[in-house]
């Protein structure tokens, strides 16, 4: 699918949904290849593989590569912190989760900036408490402000909201 085709795709009742989706895509304050970087993480966190597809067309491979490699990372870290908090156990909350995450520490590839909007991106849709606040702690220090967090934000819920439509609407 490509990015136009989404539009033609989403009922008329979701028109809302689509004005985000693309002013959060096209007319933010993220330059065009990151903001579709960080749909890539968020459709694979919302489990949209035509999404996923369709924002592919608009960012590098690079790029696109290193928001697929946040999103795994953060599939599997989204779902552990948010059972440590869950689960209240002071006990396991010592333990090493042994989740490896090597491809953090070469941030996917590109800028370690870029890879951090990424993995908020896909912890915005993880509901992931911790995730989200220590991405957002470690973006302000990369001197993201904070109309860029809210654009990332609102990207993130369009792209969920996106995906949870087509998962309903589409034959």
């Amino acid at each position: 699918m490509q990015f136009a085709e989404i539009r033609d795709a989403l009922p008329a009742y979701a028109k809302d949904v689509w004005i985000t989706l693309d002013g959060a895509l096209h007319r933010s304050g993220l330059s065009g290849q990151v903001a579709a970087g960080a749909a890539i993480a968020a459709a694979i966190s919302a489990g949209s593989k035509d999404l996923v597809e369709a924002f592919e067309g608009l960012t590098s491979e690079p790029e696109a590569s290193a928001a697929k490699t946040a999103a795994a990372i953060m599939g599997m870290t989204n779902i552990w912190y948010s059972y440590l908090d869950l689960a209240d156990d002071a006990d396991l909350k010592t333990q090493q989760p042994g989740i490896r995450m090597q491809s953090y520490v070469t941030h996917g590839g590109v800028e370690k900036k870029h890879f951090e909007i990424y993995a908020l991106s896909a912890s915005i849709v993880g509901k992931c408490k911790g995730c989200v606040t220590g991405h957002i702690a470690e973006l302000k220090k990369l001197g993201v402000t904070s109309a860029e967090l809210r654009d990332i934000g609102k990207l993130a819920a369009a792209v969920n909201a996106t995906a949870q439509i087509f998962a309903i609407s589409r034959p």
